[in-house]
C-alpha cells in the first residue's frame, strides 16, 4: 500500500528534477565554460526516480478504486470551478510580483519567466486533465507500438525523450569543447530557439506525467480516474508541433 502511494510522488519528483535541470542547462549555455557537476547529477536523479516510479506502479497489483463514480464526478467539477475561480487571481498575483522584481533586478525577472511559464501552463494542463473523463467506450486491442505511445500505460513521453536528448547534447557539447549557436538558429529574432521550444515540451512532459499518475493511482488527494483517448491524442498533437519545431531548431544550431 505504501509503495503504491509513494510511486506517483517519485515520478513527480523525477520529472521536476529533469525539467528544472534541463531548463537550466539549456538557458545558461553561454554563461559557463563547463557545466557544474550538480547539473549532471540532478538530471540523472530525475531519470532514476522516474524509472523507479514506473517499475513500482507496474509491480503493484492494481485494485479497483473504492471511491464512487458520483464522488469522482463531484471532485472533478469542483476542481474545474476552482481552477477558473483562482487561476486568474494567481496569474495576476504572479504578474504583479514579476513587475516588482523587475523594478529592482530586471535580469532576475527575465530568468524567472521560463520556470513560471512552465509551472503555470502545467497547472492549466492539470485542470484540463482532471476534467477529462473516459466515456467507457470499448477499445480495440492495441499493438506494442501503440501501447508505448499511450501515456496512460507508461510516462516516458516523446516530449520527455526529446527534452533529455537536447539537454544531453548541450552537456556533451560543452564537455567536448563544441560551441553551439544557441539562440541564432536562423539569424532571425522571430525564430523559435531550442531554449524557447523546450518550455513547451516541459509542459507536455508534465501533462503526460499527470495523465499517467491520475489514470493509474492519483495523488495529493486527487482520486484515480480513467482518461480518454482524446486526451492522449491532444498531447500527441502538441508533441508533433513543438517536437518538430524544436528538432528543426536543434539541427540548425549544429550547422
Amino acid at each position: 500500500m505504501f509503495i503504491r502511494k509513494a510511486a506517483p510522488y517519485f515520478l513527480l519528483a523525477g520529472l521536476v528534477c529533469i525539467v528544472s535541470s534541463g531548463l537550466w542547462v539549456l538557458n545558461v549555455y553561454d554563461d559557463y565554460d563547463s557545466y557544474p557537476y550538480f547539473s549532471y547529477m540532478l538530471l540523472i536523479t530525475g531519470i532514476v526516480l522516474s524509472i523507479v516510479s514506473f517499475l513500482l506502479t507496474a509491480a503493484v497489483r492494481r485494485k479497483p478504486s473504492l471511491q464512487k463514480s458520483e464522488d469522482k464526478k463531484d471532485y472533478m467539477e469542483w476542481a474545474w470551478r476552482s481552477g477558473e475561480k483562482y487561476g486568474k487571481k494567481l496569474a495576476g498575483g504572479i504578474l504583479a510580483a514579476l513587475i516588482i522584481i523587475a523594478c529592482f533586478d530586471f535580469n532576475l525577472a527575465i530568468s524567472l519567466l521560463s520556470p513560471l511559464f512552465v509551472a503555470g501552463m502545467s497547472g492549466v494542463a492539470l485542470i484540463f486533465i482532471l476534467h477529462d473523463q473516459d466515456k467507457g467506450e470499448k477499445r480495440q486491442p492495441k499493438n506494442t507500438f501503440l501501447n508505448m505511445a499511450d501515456y496512460r500505460k507508461q510516462p516516458f513521453s516523446l516530449s520527455l525523450i526529446l527534452f533529455l536528448f537536447y539537454a544531453a547534447s548541450f552537456l556533451i557539447s560543452k564537455h567536448c569543447g563544441i560551441q553551439l549557436n544557441v539562440g541564432m538558429e536562423s539569424g532571425s529574432e522571430e525564430t523559435l530557439t531550442v531554449p524557447q521550444a523546450v518550455n513547451y515540451l516541459a509542459v507536455l512532459i508534465f501533462a503526460s506525467g499527470f495523465t499517467y499518475i491520475i489514470h493509474n493511482t492519483g495523488f495529493f488527494g486527487i482520486p484515480r480516474s480513467k482518461k480518454s483517448d482524446v486526451l492522449i491524442m491532444a498531447i500527441h498533437a502538441g508533441e508533433l508541433v513543438f517536437g518538430g519545431l524544436s528538432l528543426l531548431a536543434w539541427v540548425f544550431i549544429w550547422l
